[in-house]
């Protein structure tokens, strides 16, 4: 996936399923009441979607691709820490 894969990815049902997933890590946001929640949810989706578009629109290209390096190098070390905690979690039980 490239940086501008995940952008696009992040313009539409990724940042439901990126929000879903990291919210759920945060004591404040668990403890909201279920209104409270879908509200926040909704606003943080809003927010990501817009900045997605707004890089995507205005940041020239160049810089895009100068940045895919960094970006690469982050996907893999959160891919690696993933499959680590799965592991440790398996391996628990």
């Amino acid at each position: 996936m490239s940086l501008m894969d995940l952008l696009v990815w992040l313009t539409g049902a990724g940042s439901l399923m990126t929000i879903s997933w990291l919210a759920e890590y945060f004591d404040w946001f668990i403890n909201m009441e279920a209104k409270q929640k879908k509200l926040v949810f909704f606003g943080i989706a809003v927010g990501i979607t817009l900045a997605s578009m707004l890089v995507i629109n205005f940041v020239p290209v160049g810089i895009i691709e100068m940045l895919s390096p960094y970006f690469t190098a982050v996907i893999a070390l959160f891919v690696m820490v993933f499959i680590s905690d799965s592991f440790h979690a398996v391996t628990k039980k």
